[in-house]
């Protein structure tokens, strides 16, 4: 099968992302074009489009299946693969919109498969049982991914994520310090730790997450700004938050799988920590790094959740010095124990309690963002992409974005910025020159 030019197009998380870089790499080593995944997928076709889904939720799955129907309108002799969290639980099924649905077991031999035009030999029925080094790549890039860790050993009462990531799997300590080695040689300056479960990073090779940080700590010839994946609140101890605030690579942000700050709803979903573990967490950090920017995730509406449930949570927030909130409406999935379970809420319901987290998580983004003025923050300007030459977009340490008139030298590099004002969902600046 011909494929002369490869598109991927990522849906979902930071997991997802570093699998889609994956699989450009893998095609660009075959010697395919890679498609700038940027821009509209109107404006350029491929001979292969390749959909990394997500299945989190009913509109994540609606996602995956629109954009693969815009594709064979726009562009009919071209075929499309689905891959990813949705495919893995759907190999038996057959999509109307997409030509080949291959699971995330089997991901990575999606070049190999089209060769073969999918005959269907080189599918794999079983988790491999370690993670491996990839070829890093920056595509044009400028803030690297690196998966870590993937699968969960848990079983939330909502998610279908270690049927569709497997269990739980590292790289080992060593492995990661080579492949960041790698990305420095490559002209990173940013790289993002992910994984399913970031803190259950090197469990199953009797290493840990704080190994690995300060082993990246220590070396000098890693001079990347390190960015965490998503944690759980229970993995955010005393020693690890000890070593974060000190560390001098590790950046100012976190962002925490809470999911509800209700302690009944925390048991019926299945979480193992308390509201007032989290809360500590946020005290403890916000108290020592004035600056850091905590995000989080939430699940609303999840069933039973009474409107003083909702309301506690609404309220334990409001008194917490958090920088955004993720907010999902709870959505049932096959195979979960919440699927079955009575006291479901209706959609109205959950649509209201989503607006009023979201009117939320907007004062206090806004707040943060505004508490970040007359203050100067070291900015790393991204590459452009997306062929828009009237500005540039960049991020700070504490994960603040900043947008600046487009100066091509501003391009993967780290600048100081004073911020001026808040202008929509970023920060304008003046760059400082004379500072240290």
């Amino acid at each position: 099968m011909n494929f002369d030019s490869v598109r991927v197009i990522n849906i979902g998380c930071k997991t997802n992302y570093h699998d889609t870089q994956c699989i450009e790499n893998q095609f660009q080593e075959l010697g395919a074009k890679i498609i700038n995944s940027e821009q509209p997928i109107e404006k350029e076709g491929a001979d292969v489009f390749i959909i990394n889904s997500c299945t989190v939720t009913h509109k994540a799955d609606r996602d995956s299946l629109q954009i693969a129907r815009r594709i064979k309108k726009n562009f009919p002799l071209s075929k499309v693969v689905l891959t990813g969290c949705l495919a893995e639980l759907s190999e038996n099924r057959r999509f109307s919109e997409v030509d080949y649905v291959v699971g995330n077991k089997n991901k990575f031999s999606i070049p190999e498969m089209l060769e073969n035009d999918f005959a269907g030999k080189n599918r794999l029925s079983a988790w491999d049982k370690k993670l491996h080094k990839i070829q890093v790549s920056s595509n044009g890039r400028t803030r690297g991914f690196l998966k870590i860790q993937d699968g969960c050993d848990s079983k939330c009462a909502f998610c279908t994520v270690n049927l569709a990531r497997g269990p739980e799997r590292s790289l080992l300590v060593a492995d990661v310090i080579d492949q960041l080695e790698e990305f420095v040689k490559q002209g990173f300056k940013e790289v993002n730790l992910t994984g399913i479960r970031v803190g259950q990073f090197g469990r199953t090779n009797q290493e840990s997450l704080l190994e690995l940080l300060k082993a990246i700590e220590r070396r000098d010839n890693i001079s990347l700004r390190i960015r965490l994946g998503s944690m759980y609140p229970n993995e955010l101890t005393d020693e690890f938050l000890s070593f974060f605030v000190s560390s001098k690579k590790i950046c100012k942000h976190l962002h925490i799988s809470q999911q509800s700050l209700d302690d009944s709803v925390l048991k019926a979903m299945n979480r193992f920590y308390s509201v007032a573990h989290f809360i500590s967490v946020v005290e403890r950090v916000k108290k020592e790094l004035i600056d850091c920017f905590i995000g989080c995730d939430l699940i609303v509406g999840f069933p039973g959740e009474t409107d003083e449930n909702f309301e506690t949570t609404y309220r334990n927030l409001q008194h917490l010095e958090i920088s955004d909130i993720h907010v999902f409406g709870f959505s049932p999935r096959k195979g979960t124990k919440a699927f079955l379970m009575i006291n479901q809420i209706d959609e109205k319901l959950k649509k209201q309690r989503v607006l009023k987290i979201k009117e939320l998580a907007r004062e206090k983004k806004n707040a943060f963002y505004n508490k970040a003025i007359g203050r100067t923050y070291n900015v790393l300007f991204e590459k452009n992409l997306k062929e828009t030459f009237s500005f540039i977009k960049g991020v700070t340490d504490n994960y603040i974005s900043v947008n600046n008139d487009f100066i091509k030298d501003l391009e993967n590099n780290i600048v100081p910025m004073k911020m001026t004002h808040l202008e929509k969902d970023f920060l304008r600046g003046e760059i400082v020159y004379e500072y240290k």
